[in-house]
């Protein structure tokens, strides 16, 4: 079949804690990250039919982050984007 392009775009709610446990050169980091608010991303892809039932795909998923880092906490851009490669069977 021929490819079919695809886009998508959402807001996922997220409520998100880990502690770091790094041990670095001359201290131990026990810094805890935090992650309260909408996250809103986007995808944009192509889809090609093998057969009735399976299907491969490729896609690219873009979400925009604000991050804040110590010491002086101020925000700046660390945005997240990724490749995806996707082989898919339905079924009927």
């Amino acid at each position: 079949g021929d490819w079919k392009w695809h886009a998508g775009a959402g807001i996922v709610r997220t409520r998100l804690a880990v502690q770091v446990d790094a041990p670095l050169e001359s201290v131990r980091d026990r810094t805890k990250l935090t992650s309260d608010g909408s996250l809103p991303w986007l995808t944009l892809g192509v889809r090609r039919a093998i057969d009735a039932d399976w299907s491969v795909a490729l896609e690219i998923l873009h979400v925009p982050l604000e991050v804040r880092r110590p010491p002086d906490f101020a925000s700046e851009r660390d945005s997240l984007t990724s490749w995806r490669a996707q082989l898919r069977r339905e079924f009927r």
